[in-house]
C-alpha cells in the first residue's frame, strides 16, 4: 500500500517538476543554434549577420578592451577590426553551468580563439572565461542582452 501511494505522489507531482527542466533544455537547444550561427558568421567575417545576434542596449565588457554599450558601438569595433585585417580562425566555448532567470537564460563556462590580423599575421591564441545572458524576445527568440569575459593570462 505504501509502495502505491508513493507511486502516485510521484505521478501527481511529475507534471511540476517536468516542466521547468524540459524548459531549460528547449532553451539550451535553442541557444546552441543561435551559437553555432554566431560563430559561422564571425568565422565568415560576417559582422552584419553577426550583429543580429544582439539587443540593440547589449553591454559588452572584454577584457583589458573598453566597455561596449550598445550595437551602434559594436559595429564601430566590428569595422575598426575589419580595418585591422583581424581574421578568426578558430572559436570554442565550454558552457560549465546555464540556467534561467524569469526567461532569460543566462550561461557561464570558458572560450578560445586564435587570430591573425595585418600586425600579427601569425596566429595568437587567447582562451578566458565568460559569463553572458541572453534576453528572451516578444517572438520568442534569444539576444544577446550582456556578455563579459576575460583572459586567462596575459596577451
Amino acid at each position: 500500500m505504501r509502495i502505491k501511494k508513493t507511486i502516485l505522489c510521484m505521478f501527481l507531482l511529475l507534471p511540476f517538476l517536468l516542466p521547468a527542466r524540459t524548459n531549460l533544455q528547449n532553451v539550451r537547444e535553442q541557444i546552441e543554434k543561435l551559437r553555432e550561427e554566431r560563430q559561422e558568421a564571425a568565422m565568415e567575417q560576417n559582422y552584419d549577420k553577426s550583429l543580429k545576434f544582439f539587443t540593440d542596449d547589449v553591454l559588452i565588457m572584454p577584457g583589458l578592451q573598453q566597455i561596449i554599450e550598445g550595437k551602434k558601438e559594436l559595429k564601430q569595433r566590428y569595422e575598426r577590426d575589419k580595418k585591422e585585417g583581424v581574421r578568426i580562425l578558430s572559436i570554442g566555448h565550454n558552457v560549465s553551468a546555464d540556467w534561467l532567470c524569469d526567461e532569460d537564460y543566462y550561461e557561464r563556462g570558458s572560450w578560445s580563439m586564435s587570430v591573425t590580423s595585418r600586425d600579427h599575421p601569425r596566429p595568437l591564441a587567447y582562451a578566458g572565461s565568460y559569463l553572458q545572458i541572453w534576453e528572451k524576445q516578444k517572438d520568442g527568440s534569444y539576444k544577446i542582452k550582456f556578455n563579459i569575459w576575460n583572459l586567462n593570462h596575459m596577451p
